[in-house]
């Protein structure tokens, strides 16, 4: 996991890079898009950070499931790593959609229904604990206020709509893949599809064979290490460059050196 290690700590220079060298300068705000875009970043690495974990204590169940996510980090950022002012509402729409989900999260918390005071008993909170904790007690009254202060993004798109989702055409995560500007399709249809099956437990059944007639038994399937190894290494290095080249970084090419020579000795 050496070149994980290193290209984590690439990652992580990165960031560090673009708040001195980029927002050093006064005139630069971090507006929306940055917002949403740092976020996805920081995200990613985290991810990668407990990715490398579990490897390295070869508890594989859960693997799969974390690497799906960071491509679907990598597959965000390279849509949001893009053009500044076209994608300027994206990361609108990336901030406005996660607030919506978690107020409407927050609704099933609050409601008055059956539904509602079972979640509450589960957790082991009243309706008025979670209103005092937030200050909210009218979520629609918030979602309003969403819309009025996002109105832009909803010129483009729906509530229901996934947040990139603004041209009318994006309307799944595999359609996103399938664009131009993105060009992941191949990466769907073999690495998405394969890191999915940990997710939905279509892999379960694997772990079950017969040894004997109406005789079964479990095993504990070999899992390809280093398959998954390389692609989140793959993801993790491309959206490092699209970082530098975004924020017009120094020090790309020798980001890419020190890769390349430790990559070539270990």
């Amino acid at each position: 996991m050496k070149l994980t290690t290193k290209l984590i700590e690439e990652a992580e220079k990165a960031l560090e890079k673009v708040f001195k060298e980029h927002f050093n300068d006064k005139e630069i705000e971090f507006d929306t898009n940055d917002a949403a875009t740092i976020g996805l970043y920081v995200d990613m690495i985290q991810k990668v950070k407990s990715f490398k974990i579990l490897i390295e204590a070869e508890a594989s169940a859960g693997t799969d499931a974390i690497a799906r996510t960071i491509m679907e980090n990598h597959v965000y950022l390279k849509l949001l790593l893009k053009n500044p002012e076209f994608n300027i509402r994206y990361g609108k729409s990336f901030l406005v959609a996660n607030r919506v989900k978690q107020l409407k999260m927050y609704e099933k918390f609050i409601e008055k229904s059956r539904s509602g005071e079972k979640i509450r008993n589960l957790l082991g909170m009243s309706r008025e604990e979670f209103i005092e904790g937030t200050g909210i007690s009218d979520v629609k009254e918030k979602i309003e206020i969403l819309e009025q202060d996002y109105a832009e993004v909803f010129r483009y798109r729906e509530h229901k709509d996934n947040w990139y989702n603004l041209d009318k055409r994006t309307k799944s995560f595999e359609q996103l893949c399938n664009r131009k500007d993105i060009d992941m399709d191949v990466d769907y249809e073999v690495i998405y599809r394969y890191f999915s099956s940990e997710i939905h437990a279509t892999n379960a059944g694997e772990r079950i064979y017969a040894k004997e007639k109406e005789e079964l038994e479990i095993k504990i399937l070999p899992e390809n290490y280093e398959l998954q190894k390389a692609i989140v290494r793959s993801y993790l290095y491309d959206t490092i460059t699209k970082v530098y080249e975004y924020y017009e970084l120094n020090g790309l090419r020798q980001y890419q050196s020190n890769i390349a020579i430790h990559h070539k000795f270990n």
